[in-house]
């Protein structure tokens, strides 16, 4: 499966197991690929919600759907917990890691790395 279906199968699983919350994000997001980004990221332009994503990273590091779910529920919780709307003027680097500290302990399911 190439990344796109990856991702599309999480949101299924989501619907069917987690409920809409995550999928119904996830669906309204602009997925866009680029081999430039580390894994993933979540942004806002233009009142659109864009999700880029390398494909590698969903194909051959993210190995089961329980990593590959948990890395886009870490993606949706930046939104929800409003990240990018409080950044401000900060460092945008030291925004995310505090950003990722504050949301990981509630996902279960992330790859080690």
């Amino acid at each position: 499966m190439n990344a796109s279906d990856l991702i599309e199968e999480v949101v299924v699983y989501l619907l069917t197991h987690k409920g809409v919350f995550y999928a119904s994000l996830l669906s309204q997001m602009k997925r866009i690929p680029d081999k430039n980004a580390g894994t993933c990221g979540v942004t806002i332009k233009n009142g659109r919600v864009l999700l880029y994503y390398n494909p590698e990273f969903f194909e051959k590091e993210l190995k089961t759907i329980k990593e590959r779910r948990a890395v886009l529920e870490h993606e949706c919780m930046h939104l929800v917990m409003d990240h990018h709307g409080r950044m401000k003027d900060r460092e945008h680097q030291m925004w995310n890691a505090a950003g990722d500290l504050a949301i990981n302990q509630l996902i279960d399911g992330l790859p080690k790395e």
